[in-house]
């Protein structure tokens, strides 16, 4: 698939190019619990994997925060004959690790 027609695309878009006004109220406190991904949006996203989710915890103190990414795949749809040699088939867990900075601009973490 070449939806791109041959176009150079790098990484993701910058925090000035996605930001919302509606970001300035973020609750960090709110964002916490599981999320489940339910539609991928670009080339970026893995196209073999489902039950994706998201487990956002903040740190005691506030001042950081831990993140579950768990992940099945690929998915058997996408490879019939292979999905259940996966190392992912029965799900991987990776933990993300980050600080939150009260001089960051509201929703970055």
């Amino acid at each position: 698939n070449d939806s791109y027609q041959g176009q150079v695309v790098k990484g993701c878009p910058t925090y000035d190019e996605v930001r919302q006004p509606s970001m300035d109220g973020f609750d960090l406190e709110k964002y916490q619990g599981k999320w489940y991904e339910q539609k991928f949006h670009d080339w970026t996203q893995f196209k073999e994997v489902y039950d994706t989710t998201l487990d956002i915890k903040l740190t005691s103190d506030k001042k950081g925060w831990i993140d579950d990414f768990g992940v099945k795949g690929p998915a058997p749809d996408s490879a019939k004959l292979s999905w259940d040699k996966s190392p992912v088939a029965n799900g991987a867990h990776y933990f993300m690790f980050g600080r939150v900075d009260e001089n960051d601009p509201p929703g970055i973490l």
